[in-house]
């Protein structure tokens, strides 16, 4: 009976063993295979600082095509010189414009912000709406770099160098937690000079539980006063509302809507719905760049409201057809140092009448890839609701 009981505890040992290794096994993907799809301004397979087969990329992304990546491990080596470039990861990808993103940015290598999360709608990043999610990080530069992403299901963990301890921990990732495609990318900013990167050792391992060590403080309550609900429009050229103080009945009827709820924080990223054109020569946005965000209120009296606003790059806001208020938030509109990073930093005062009323806000992109959303809070909603959509 023991020489039984011992071969019986023998087995189910090794059984679980067996299942742990099948389901957390690392997954090399070689650059001088045909695994990847790269799609790069200039890219090629060369041996450099000491290895073989590294991947040279400029301007550009390559996505293991095979790839099936839901919670695990990415992890990579990475060389390149001083300058302005951003490189990173591409995870549970759908395309290759919607996918989480963690990268660095290289030119700010010893800053608390050397490192941020992003998630990826309709090819928008949005660094501009998510500047919470940033680590501090110090990189080597012309050596081998060690870099690693671990994602369990709405949290995700990245280290550089230091294996131990996350440079940056992520509580609440922005997208669904699905499987997709693994990759990276490098980006440059036009007319500098280009940063060399070198990509090395790619590979991910795909578990249900890989080994979190970063703390994480309870997700915040949405303040009382938050707009959770918005109906949006589908996409027009901002420059129709150039000169107009008021909206018409043919202003709105012409439009098509989608709701979109805000996240915990307010923000109602807009890019989760819509995409926006470029003109990538000069770098700013043209043609369709702008929704009207719309909401609702019912109020038991005339009373003043004051509404704390936040939107990425520039807003209108139209009260009961009359424009009321407008700023333009994009980037450096300010001066150099200016980020136009999207937070409550408007007040508005607005004049409700008993009854019915309307708040329309025109939010558009002007920048490529910063970030394009909304946010919208009452200092309370004594006297007033906000309707359901």
């Amino acid at each position: 009976m023991k020489h039984r009981w011992v071969k019986r505890a023998f087995l189910t040992a090794a059984l679980a063993l067996l299942t742990v290794f099948n389901c957390a096994y690392a997954e090399t993907v070689p650059f001088d295979s045909d695994k990847w799809e790269i799609r790069a301004e200039e890219s090629r397979v060369e041996d450099f600082l000491g290895r073989k087969n590294t991947l040279f990329i400029k301007e550009g992304y390559a996505m293991a095509k095979d790839s099936e990546f839901k919670n695990g491990v990415i992890s990579y080596d990475i060389a390149f010189d001083r300058g302005l470039a951003f490189v990173g990861v591409m995870a549970r990808a759908e395309d290759h414009e919607n996918f989480e993103r963690f990268y660095m940015r290289l030119h700010l290598s010893g800053t608390p912000d050397a490192v941020q999360y992003t998630p990826y709608f309709n090819a928008m990043t949005g660094w501009q709406l998510y500047a919470d999610f940033r680590g501090g990080a110090k990189f080597h530069f012309n050596k081998w770099n060690r870099v690693k992403i671990l994602f369990a299901d709405k949290r995700a963990e990245m280290y550089i160098n230091d294996m131990e301890k996350p440079i940056l921990a992520v509580n609440e990732l922005k997208r669904p937690a699905q499987a997709g495609k693994v990759g990276i990318f490098m980006e440059m900013v036009p007319f500098l000079e280009m940063v060399p990167v070198h990509i090395s050792d790619f590979s991910y391992t795909e578990t249900d539980s890989p080994p979190l060590k970063g703390k994480y403080d309870a997700l915040k309550d949405t303040p009382e006063g938050t707009v959770m609900s918005w109906k949006i429009s589908d996409v027009f050229d901002e420059r129709t509302l150039e000169g107009k103080y008021s909206l018409s009945d043919a202003d709105r009827k012409k439009l098509a809507w989608k709701k979109l709820t805000s996240e915990r924080s307010g923000l109602a990223n807009l890019a989760r719905l819509h995409a926006v054109e470029t003109l990538l020569e000069t770098g700013v946005k043209v043609g369709k760049n702008c929704v009207f965000a719309h909401v609702s209120i019912q109020s038991d009296k005339d009373q003043v409201k004051k509404m704390s606003l936040g939107f990425s790059d520039k807003v209108r806001v139209y009260f009961n057809d009359q424009l009321l208020f407008s700023a333009n938030d994009t980037w450096r509109s300010r001066g150099l140092r200016f980020q136009g990073l999207i937070g409550y930093y408007d007040d508005i005062y607005l004049p409700l009448k008993k009854g019915g009323n309307e708040l329309w806000l025109a939010v558009s992109e002007a920048m490529p890839d910063d970030g394009w959303g909304v946010q919208a809070r009452f200092e309370n909603m004594d006297g007033m609701k906000l309707k359901e959509w």
